[in-house]
């Protein structure tokens, strides 16, 4: 068996629908880039053999579950190769190209005509030929049943026989949850319809792997066999779960309510579905947590004075809905804690609404018309449109903790109580709720066109209202924050790129390779905590410019740092390199394309600081994209 853990999920969390965008970091697809480099590193390792096989999945644009009757097992995606290029094969691009990942996981959906699995464009021309991964040990293993859907949902293939055959051939070398007495591949065979040359292929690239994380080697030549018990749920592992808690919680809105103060007599009400959270705040695909901290149970752990009533229950009301306004009123304080669970969006399952369910904003409504201080406690991987909350005079403080894991409960009490600071921000647009009827699902295009009502999709290209943009994320201290650029490399100038596209390649790497990934500006940060309290600051780096063709985006994000624990009226200085693909544009045919033009870059989205620079030249072509090609 494959030491294989079928992770990372890398598809962009594009729609606020998908049930399982919460598997995933975000809708950036810079971002996705970035997260993944380093997952892989943790996964597999650096050294050989790899402690393990990790896969890279949903390959690729497998980003919703079902909608309005059609199902990811059939859905062809209409996508353009623009968009392709752009948006969806990014983070994938880094799985192949920079970390050399083991294993790509094909994905149930097809696109433009064809099933990914039987896709000889995407597997072949794209992954394999134009990224360069063909290393020995490197295969493709089926999402579960998806030679069987070729038939069945697809209708692509005739027969189980013609769809195993056609998927070989396209360059899949595994079948997950193929069933026990399978004749698929044995029927191709006798038809004719794969060589043995094909099948040995596949063969050499699956022991290959088996050799590549030593599984005939000794047992204690195998990295993960020195482990022991003691290696299990140590400090350091409880603390990064603590952590990680902490620093992905968003502080959506503080009228100056928070932090609390857990010394002062104050007597709380915690309402709500997720106030005794346990296995809810893992979300979904976990391994078994050491323990479960529910906010419920950190607030009894700081000995808080309060009551607990659950007043609603995740999409249904409850018969303690009457009892949860009594605790209400006579509190001094209102933690409500809700959201959404894995009841609303999961694998198979995704979100029918982006509102509020309507038992959860009855009893907010009727909690906050006490006229008592009431914070939100906001939970779930997807994003429930806060608007009515945020203009509510009533309600003074909101916090998005998505599923916080093993630790979760006291993480998010220690941010209301100030023993922690808020600095995460929310790695997706929250859309207002109007959104789910003007975008279908299916439509795969992100820039404005009739079939997303001209919104588009993404703060990239979405230009109708937001109830909480892109990377928002408020602090209980003030900073200040300056730019300064500097140049990395010649490549500013177009001419220059030419010259190193043209030059010979010694390194065996492809040159746009080299080029992309060169930086070209060094960005200086300069953070000043100008308020009393310490914290983390997130910089994050935009760019927008005047280059290249219309229509343009918004913005993107071209770099990002976190500033760990900056003392009040101190100040730290840090640097973001900006490489040469932060810079280009895509264009109709997928290619990398640099513009002259006027280039800003700046911080947050209050543009806190902003730095300009120009690119100068003729517009070069830095990487040709493969273009689709006539497939079975």
């Amino acid at each position: 068996m494959l030491t294989e853990p079928q992770s990372p999920n890398i598809n962009a969390f594009k729609d606020p629908r998908w049930g399982r965008g919460q598997e995933t970091p975000g809708e950036d697809p810079f971002h996705l880039q970035r997260y993944v480099a380093a997952m892989l590193t943790g996964l597999e390792g650096d050294d050989s053999p790899k402690k393990l096989i990790a896969t890279c999945k949903h390959y690729a644009a497998n980003d919703f579950e079902n909608y309005n009757g059609v199902d990811r097992a059939g859905f062809d995606a209409n996508i353009t190769t623009q968009d392709l290029s752009e948006y969806y094969l990014p983070p994938f691009k880094t799985c192949a190209v920079e970390r050399s990942v083991g294993s790509f996981m094909c994905s149930y959906n097809g696109i433009n005509g064809t099933p990914l699995c039987a896709n000889s464009y995407l597997l072949e021309d794209i992954l394999r030929q134009h990224w360069g991964w063909n290393g020995d040990g490197q295969y493709v293993s089926t999402d579960c049943d998806c030679v069987a859907l070729m038939v069945s949902h697809h209708h692509y293939a005739p027969d189980l026989g013609h769809a195993a055959a056609w998927a070989m051939k396209a360059g899949t070398d595994l079948e997950c949850n193929a069933f026990p007495g399978s004749t698929a591949l044995q029927f191709a065979w006798n038809q004719s319809l794969i060589s043995e040359k094909e099948v040995d292929k596949s063969l050499t690239r699956l022991y290959s792997a088996l050799i590549s994380v030593g599984q005939f080697d000794s047992a204690r030549e195998q990295p993960l066999r020195s482990l022991l018990w003691d290696d299990v749920n140590t400090k350091e592992a409880q603390n990064l779960a603590y952590q990680s808690a902490i620093k992905g919680a968003v502080l959506l809105k503080n009228d100056g309510t928070l932090p609390l103060s857990v010394g002062a007599a104050r007597k709380y009400a915690f309402i709500g579905p997720w106030v005794n959270a346990t296995t809810q705040m893992q979300g979904n695909y976990f391994g078994p947590a050491p323990y479960l901290i529910s906010p419920y149970q950190a607030a009894k752990d700081l000995e808080l004075d309060f009551t607990y009533t659950l007043g609603s229950k995740i999409n249904s009301t409850d018969d303690s809905f009457q009892q949860a306004l009594e605790s209400a009123h006579a509190a001094d304080i209102i933690v409500f804690a809700g959201g959404v669970d894995n009841t609303l969006e999961a694998e198979t399952l995704d979100r029918k609404t982006l509102a509020w369910p309507e038992s959860q904003i009855d009893l907010l409504r009727a909690v906050a018309a006490l006229g008592k201080p009431v914070i939100v406690l906001q939970f779930g991987g997807g994003q429930v449109d806060d608007t009515e909350l945020l203009a509510n005079k009533s309600i003074n403080a909101i916090f998005w903790g998505g599923y916080p894991g093993q630790s979760g409960g006291k993480a998010i009490l220690d941010l209301l109580f100030g023993r922690a600071a808020p600095a995460g921000r929310l790695p997706v647009t929250q859309y207002p709720a109007s959104y789910n009827k003007a975008v279908p699902s299916t439509d795969m295009n992100l820039r404005p066109g009739p079939g997303n009502s001209g919104l588009g999709r993404t703060y990239m290209w979405y230009n109708g209202e937001t109830a909480v943009p892109y990377g928002f994320g408020l602090h209980y201290t003030t900073f200040d924050v300056k730019l300064k650029t500097m140049r990395e490399s010649a490549l500013i100038r177009t001419d220059e790129v030419s010259s190193r596209l043209n030059d010979a390649d010694t390194s065996g790497t492809p040159s746009w390779q080299q080029i992309l990934t060169k930086p070209v500006l060094s960005v200086i940060i300069t953070v000043s905590n100008t308020g009393t309290m310490a914290s983390d600051y997130v910089a994050l780096l935009f760019l927008r410019s005047d280059a290249g063709p219309t229509p343009r985006p918004i913005k993107t994000l071209a770099g990002y740092s976190r500033f760990r624990n900056i003392q009040p009226g101190k100040q730290v200085e840090g640097e973001v390199f900006i490489t040469a693909e932060r810079l280009v544009r895509v264009d109709e045919l997928g290619n990398r394309v640099l513009h002259p033009g006027y280039y800003e870059i700046f911080v947050d989205l209050d543009e806190k600081s902003t730095q300009a620079f120009e690119v100068g030249g003729p517009s070069v072509v830095v990487e040709e994209f493969p273009q689709p090609k006539h497939q079975n």
